[in-house]
């Protein structure tokens, strides 16, 4: 799925849809992203500059990437690790 042309928005809720990709474009705005049980292993987060909270349970994102999320200072991330971790 790609989001795009969309500078003024603050929220974006998009649970339980079995998404396996979502790009942003022109999203600036963009603060807070529910993600929560879908398919998705990473987000571009160079394109989302103001983003402050995060919802990303239950999705497939490798290990590495959770790292990554946790080390940015301005961001609140929620995550329960890669999926494999919980078999």
């Amino acid at each position: 799925m790609k989001l795009e042309n969309t500078p003024v928005l603050t929220k974006l809720k998009a649970n339980n849809n079995k998404l396996e990709k979502l790009n942003f474009i022109n999203t600036p705005l963009l603060a807070k992203l529910y993600i929560f049980d879908n398919e998705l292993e990473k987000i571009d987060m160079n394109t989302l500059p103001a983003l402050s909270y995060l919802d990303a349970r239950h999705n497939p994102m490798p290990d590495e990437f959770y790292d990554f999320l946790d080390s940015l200072a301005s961001l609140t991330a929620l995550h329960d690790g890669n999926a494999d971790d919980w078999q």
